[in-house]
């Protein structure tokens, strides 16, 4: 049985809906829809399934919704989760080397029933991430991102990251990793799984989801002269070693002395305690 979980309540949702169950239909396969009708639903939902005794979990959106399931299923290890990119932004998908707005191909991997392990990131106070967290300058993007919606996935992302640039001013982090401490000057800290963030933005090209380790990605603050030259290579993944630092971690501990706000595969969390471990091999998922 493929319980799959989606917003159906827009033309977008319900022509995946009827999509979905013809390619179903057609491989003989056994399924059921569970609709999602209110934010932090499809946490409630994987909840529910997996603690029925459902193996099969299938997500079809973005990253939020993905981040909802691994949120509401317990024990991760006791399920196979499929995540079928259907949302604006995908980031985590195409880390993941997963079909992006292909429902015939994603379903096509989930039926022929090979998964891999795959890691993901615990917060001490109990959330978890499967893409990327951050705090800085990618929260106040997403701010305005959210407030803004005329555009889509990453023309929005990057409308918002040139508004928030023309006054942003940075932040003061102390980092604490794996027996290290630094202190932070910085635009941005982002402790990614995956590589991509907003729609496509390359913050952190060297991750790989199934490693055993976080890329810790600081983002220096540079002259507001430079942001016009600079502004392509963040985008681009060049950034690394030019004005951005990174470290492979195992463990993270950020702190500040204001108040933080982070986001977690896009979410956004305020007054969070940044505190987090990779979780290795924690995640079984559908793949190639």
């Amino acid at each position: 049985m493929y319980n799959i979980i989606i917003n159906a309540s827009t033309d977008k949702g319900q022509k995946a809906v009827k999509k979905i169950s013809k390619i179903l239909d057609k491989r003989g396969a056994e399924y059921k829809f569970h609709f999602t009708s209110y934010p932090k639903h499809a946490k409630e939902i994987a909840y529910e399934l997996a603690e029925s005794g459902e193996k099969n979990i299938i997500g079809v959106g973005g990253d939020g919704t993905f981040h909802e399931i691994i949120n509401g299923v317990q024990n991760l290890s006791g399920v196979n989760l499929g995540f079928v990119a259907y949302g604006s932004g995908n980031d985590f998908a195409k880390a993941a080397g997963l079909p992006v707005n292909n429902l015939k191909k994603a379903f096509e991997i989930i039926l022929n029933g090979k998964t891999k392990k795959i890691d993901y990131l615990q917060f001490k106070n109990g959330l978890r991430c499967l893409n990327a967290a951050g705090m800085g300058m990618d929260v106040e993007v997403l701010s305005k991102a959210y407030a803004w919606r005329r555009l889509k996935g990453w023309p929005n992302y990057l409308w918002a990251v040139i508004r928030v640039l023309k006054t942003f001013e940075g932040y003061n982090f102390t980092v604490e990793f794996d027996g290290e401490k630094k202190t932070y000057d910085c635009m941005m800290m982002c402790l990614s799984n995956g590589i991509y963030i907003g729609g496509g933005m390359k913050v952190s090209p060297n991750s790989v989801i199934d490693d055993g380790k976080l890329n810790l990605v600081v983002i220096k603050i540079v002259d507001r002269k430079l942001y016009k030259r600079l502004l392509p290579k963040f985008l681009t993944g060049k950034h690394i070693g030019l004005f951005a630092d990174e470290y492979l971690v195992e463990n993270v501990k950020i702190t500040s002395n204001a108040p933080l706000k982070a986001q977690l595969d896009g979410e956004i969390y305020p007054d969070f305690e940044f505190n987090c471990r990779i979780v290795k091999s924690g995640i079984n998922m559908f793949c190639m």
